[in-house]
């Protein structure tokens, strides 16, 4: 496989899900009720796994290869717009939404950021939903690999959050509680995606949500929630481990 096309597969995988190293969740509300939803992605230590790749590739060929850069910004609709298997209402959810990505090999940075700016609240669970749907993870997978490559992909998805809680998003209210039942499902996704014998490695996988609110919370709750001194920025971090050992951390209830 070439190492181009290894690099796209392993963004797909990573796409919308819990990301290689470390994935931010961004929620900024708007004193109208707009705002956007953004998911953040460092995967800079991919270039560790190709740099031992290459060590092992002692051809002319690989020596002389020249190091790849990218930054580009991707509008969404160039794809969703044209989409069969999306409805006129999941279209209108993307038609804004962009995707940039950054890669520089030279200075071992891979970071991509999906924005999707919403009317309301309401729209995120929405966004969330169609993200890890078959027809969202299709069209991200055409916006990265060619056609044929995108249609043939069937990497199997890391674990995230969207898998194990249930989100509430309202008017002055914003909730994540863990879902009991389907948290029950968690080994056996991970024995399935091959991380049942990784477990050394989940601490380095981090996961972090940030919610910028227009006004100061009221109510703040949850063991892994910081709250800025001025109440307005709402911050929950953790690690995959934390996921298998700790779920409740990245539970939280906000009202505003």
């Amino acid at each position: 496989m070439k190492r181009n096309l290894l690099l796209s597969l392993l963004v797909v995988v990573a796409l919308f899900f819990t990301g290689c190293f470390e994935t931010t969740e961004e929620i900024t509300v708007n004193a109208d009720g707009t705002g956007s939803y953004n998911m953040n992605m460092d995967m800079s230590g991919l270039f560790q796994f190709f740099d031992a790749m290459s060590s092992m590739d002692t051809s002319a060929a690989s020596s002389k290869k020249k190091k790849e850069k990218m930054d580009t910004t991707i509008t969404m609709r160039t794809f969703t717009d044209t989409a069969a298997n999306l409805t006129v209402a999941q279209k209108a959810l993307l038609h804004d939404a962009t995707m940039k990505m950054v890669m520089d090999e030279e200075a071992q940075q891979f970071k991509m950021n999906m924005a999707f700016p919403f009317k309301q609240l309401s729209d995120v669970e929405k966004i969330i939903a169609l993200s890890h749907s078959t027809s969202g993870t299709n069209i991200m997978g055409k916006m990265v690999l060619p056609g044929e490559v995108a249609e043939s992909n069937n990497a199997p998805a890391m674990p995230d959050l969207g898998s194990y809680f249930d989100m509430t998003l309202q008017p002055h209210l914003i909730e994540r509680k863990l879902n009991k039942e389907k948290y029950k499902s968690l080994n056996g996704d991970m024995q399935q995606n091959g991380m049942g014998e990784s477990a050394e490695m989940l601490g380095s996988v981090k996961m972090n949500t940030v919610i910028h609110l227009p006004v100061a919370a009221k109510k703040a709750v949850g063991t892994g929630l910081i709250l800025s001194a001025d109440k307005k920025t709402v911050t929950i971090s953790g690690t995959m481990e934390d996921l298998t050992k700790n779920p409740e951390k990245f539970s939280y209830r906000i009202e505003y």
